[in-house]
């Protein structure tokens, strides 16, 4: 609406720059959303040191979370075989 007043000359051209932003707010809200890191060449992608090389401690958490799984899967089968251990 005042984008259209300031086109019909019943709101002041100061006002431009905030009928811009307020237009364009929920387009970019909405690019903002997308994952675009996969989808851009590799020179535009913005790794982290933690995503290039994951720490100890989180390929330690994955295989114990990996493990607690697989032992919550079948339950008689890896009983017997933590109870051999």
């Amino acid at each position: 609406m005042m984008s259209i007043g300031i086109l019909l000359g019943a709101v002041s051209l100061w006002l431009a720059p905030i009928s811009f932003s307020l237009t364009l707010a929920a387009p970019l809200s909405k690019l903002s959303a997308l994952r675009i890191s996969d989808r851009a060449p590799k020179p535009f992608h913005l790794h982290s040191p933690l995503s290039l090389r994951e720490p100890r401690v989180v390929r330690s958490a994955r295989a114990e979370r990996a493990w607690m799984k697989a032992l919550l899967a079948e339950p008689e089968k890896n009983l017997t075989a933590i109870a051999a251990e």
